[in-house]
């Protein structure tokens, strides 16, 4: 099947299953959840959805016909589960992305839960959702399979770099190894690497309580490829990023600020770079398979001025908003919103049947 017929056929699974599911939208969501812990100087806020744009998927599930039960917070969810407050559990599905507090692991709480009680739901199992917020990991295993990964180091607060680290000079990007939405990140994550590096690179690990990786710096384009992994597997359009009117963003970034305002616009990349597209639309299906994605994913890149693409980061649960990669990517293909729904919540069927 071609990527139209994929999709066509997990909306159909979709739009044919309204009045059997019911939906419990689990989210973090700005001025909702409490009692969370945070970073200081990031928050972690970055990744809860707004108010409005909550109200837009939960108002979008239910024009389509579901159903739909809604929690702020893990914590309220999985009370309503074992006081019995939801209803029959086999005819209920889980639309997650909540992610409470700093702890690493957070992501897995509610597939894992999911899981020991057999609620169906849509998405990656705990384990792949855990794999693919270590961005260390995923590198390692996607380089042994050769595709596309820049050179990455790893500083550990208790043991110092692991398996190598930078030579003097080289130009790197400092990340938070499981952090999305551009926790941490700001221009001055961007450095040559030197004797006085290292201090920085602690502080960094005490202050964020987790890994650090380096990796070489690529001067290019950024781009999201979103990728539909079910029985049936396809890479929609890759979807550029421009900022301030420019596609090729050179030394510029998706820093904390430019991600939380979302103050970038999109762009067709596969319009201007048929040849590119098709390679990274492939090698994204390929790490989808590798690492076990399910539902739909997300694989971001830069990618240099000669169409040299690096992997720099890989998403289990890519934001599902209307000013999304993936609804961009959707909409390229004349399908709504609602179809994007759809398309989830037939992958998330599909999987149980």
């Amino acid at each position: 099947m071609d990527t139209k017929q994929i999709l066509d056929y997990y909306i159909n699974i979709g739009k044919n299953n309204t009045k059997k599911y019911k939906i419990a939208l689990v989210a973090n969501v700005r001025g909702k959840t409490k009692n969370y812990v945070d970073f200081d100087s990031s928050s972690v806020i970055n990744e809860y959805f707004s108010l409005t744009l909550y109200e837009e998927i939960q108002r979008t599930l239910r024009n389509a016909g579901y159903e739909v039960c809604t929690f702020f917070d893990e914590d309220d969810f999985i009370k309503a589960v074992l006081e019995n407050k939801i209803g029959n559990l086999e005819q209920l599905i889980v639309m997650n992305s909540s992610q409470k507090g700093t702890h690493i692991g957070r992501k897995s709480l509610v597939p894992a839960f999911c899981g020991l009680h057999n609620i169906k739901f849509t998405g990656s199992n705990a384990y792949v959702v855990s794999l693919c917020r270590n961005k260390f990991h995923t590198n390692c295993i996607s380089q042994n399979r050769n595709l596309y990964t820049p050179d990455t180091y790893i500083y550990n607060l208790k043991y110092g770099w692991i398996s190598g680290k930078p030579t003097l000079g080289e130009k790197v990007i400092i990340k938070l190894n499981n952090e999305a939405c551009s926790i941490g990140m700001t221009k001055k994550n961007i450095i040559k690497y030197d004797e006085n590096s290292d201090e920085i690179i602690s502080t960094m690990a005490k202050e964020f309580r987790q890994d650090i990786i380096l990796q070489k710096f690529i001067c290019g384009f950024e781009v999201e490829v979103p990728i539909i992994m079910g029985k049936n597997v396809c890479s929609l359009d890759p979807v550029g990023i421009e900022l301030n009117n420019e596609h090729f963003l050179g030394q510029e970034i998706l820093d904390y600020e430019i991600r939380g305002n979302h103050s970038f616009e999109y762009f067709h990349f596969k319009n201007q770079y048929p040849e590119i597209s098709e390679k990274i639309k492939k090698n994204s299906a390929q790490i989808g398979k590798l690492l076990g994605i399910e539902g739909i994913g997300r694989i971001d890149y830069r990618i240099t001025e000669n169409g040299e693409a690096f992997v720099t980061d890989i998403a289990t649960n890519p934001h599902i908003t209307s000013i999304s990669s993936i609804a961009t990517a959707f909409s390229w293909l004349e399908y709504s919103y609602t179809d994007m729904f759809y398309t989830m919540i037939g992958l998330s069927i599909e999987k149980y049947v």
